[in-house]
């Protein structure tokens, strides 16, 4: 929709509204495939908007300080390279743009990657698969989603395992809110590192 009016997205107002049009899309279709067949939509908690069964800190802790030792061994063998989105998607072009970008990256992709990933794929094939299944093949889908190129290949297994993390916490704890939390921690951080 946003092509017939920017072909090439070559706007900043393009990428950011293309951006936040994919978080909607990802929470829509979340709601709308797992309300099932009935043409209604799924309820909140069904998708893992729900408190947790138990208190989330260690948990979240234990699963974020795995991810952070296996992508720093990663990086260590592999040096994987992501695609700088920051700049994309308006970092550096004046006030707006950075705090769009920031939101963009630390609010709305958490939120609705979370939905889509843990609450959605990951719940949707929990219900059918034993844990280790269902969070390695959500985690994967979670990965190639991040692929942006030829040489974002290297990423992928790094943030396949994030997936994988982030997954076990909503195991473990009954809902996505944890793992909402951690995920925005790592984009936070992430897009600290970037803009610095």
């Amino acid at each position: 929709m946003v092509s017939v009016f920017d072909p090439n997205l070559d706007s900043l107002a393009a990428r950011l509204v293309t951006q936040a049009m994919l978080a909607v899309t990802l929470v829509g279709i979340a709601f709308a495939v797992a309300g099932g067949r009935g043409g209604g939509t799924a309820s909140p908690r069904a998708l893992g908007l729900r408190r947790p069964v138990r208190s989330p800190i260690a948990m979240a802790a234990a699963a974020y300080l795995g991810y952070i030792v296996i992508a720093l061994v990663y990086s260590a063998l592999v040096h994987p390279q992501q695609e700088d989105v920051t700049r994309d998607l308006g970092f550096g072009h004046g006030a707006f743009g950075t705090i769009a970008a920031g939101v963009l990256i630390v609010v709305a992709a958490p939120f609705s990657e979370e939905i889509f990933f843990r609450g959605f794929i990951f719940g949707g094939l929990r219900g059918r698969l034993s844990f280790p299944v269902a969070a390695v093949f959500s985690g994967m889908i979670f990965g190639l989603f991040h692929f942006t190129g030829p040489g974002s290949i290297a990423v992928v297994p790094q943030l396949a395992f994030l997936g994988f993390a982030l997954a076990w916490l909503y195991e473990e704890t009954g809902s996505i809110y944890p793992s909402m939390a951690v995920h925005a921690l790592n984009n936070a951080l992430a897009f600290a590192i970037l803009t610095s």
